[in-house]
């Protein structure tokens, strides 16, 4: 019988060491695995539902950008031929989305956030002194047809 290299026979010792079988885990070991496995599958669901639960519904159907417009328009009791809407925006990174409505007539500068969904005032602010305020801001001025 041929002599065996020693590096040969170092590395024939490593892989008949690793096909040895393995003792038992010990009990203790094996049960906080297993509490650390189902902790984490839970806090992975619920993380999961949080950010579901917080994403904006894109199925809901919208109140329209005219409907928006008249909601305001109505609540401010303004008159209809000196009312200019300055800003319109729909607002979808909040939750329900909602849009700003700002318009403005000779006396009052009205700002208006109304829930896009239902077409409720959300919140109103009506400021002294007419005239336009956000030229710079996102959004038009423009007359629309009441």
């Amino acid at each position: 019988m041929p002599e065996l290299d020693p590096e040969r026979a170092r590395k024939l010792r490593k892989r008949w060491v690793r096909l040895k079988e393995q003792p038992p885990m010990p009990p203790a070991v094996r049960k906080a695995l297993t509490i650390g496995v189902i902790i984490c599958v839970v806090v992975g669901i619920a993380t999961v539902l949080l950010i579901l639960s917080k994403m904006p519904n894109r199925d809901v159907e919208l109140i329209s950008q005219r409907d928006a417009y008249m909601t305001a328009f109505r609540d401010s009791g303004a008159e209809k031929k000196e009312v200019t809407f300055e800003v319109f925006r729909l607002e979808d990174e909040e939750s329900p989305l909602v849009y700003y409505v700002y318009f403005y007539d000779n006396e009052n500068y009205y700002k208006y956030i109304i829930n896009a969904e239902t077409g409720d005032i959300e919140k109103k602010e009506v400021l002294d002194g007419g005239g336009p305020r956000y030229q710079d801001k996102e959004g038009t001025t423009e007359d629309i047809e009441l």
